[in-house]
């Protein structure tokens, strides 16, 4: 039997889909299983560099103190 179009839909989100509210340990395994390694790299160099500007600001605020 063929598969609906919510089925399908239902089946692509389940593979796709990334739920921010899950555990990082979760996220971070749905984007390491993507196909797209160069997508992949893009995101992790934009969280390291996220993470590299908060710990300059921080230690910035922290010499004002």
């Amino acid at each position: 039997m063929a598969l609906t179009n919510a089925e399908k839909q239902e089946r692509w989100r389940k593979r796709n889909q990334v739920v921010l509210t899950d555990s990082a340990r979760h996220i971070a395994a749905k984007l390491i299983a993507m196909d797209d390694e160069a997508k992949l790299r893009k995101i992790a160099s934009y969280v390291n560099d996220h993470l590299n500007e908060r710990a300059a600001t921080m230690k910035h605020d922290e010499r004002k103190a």
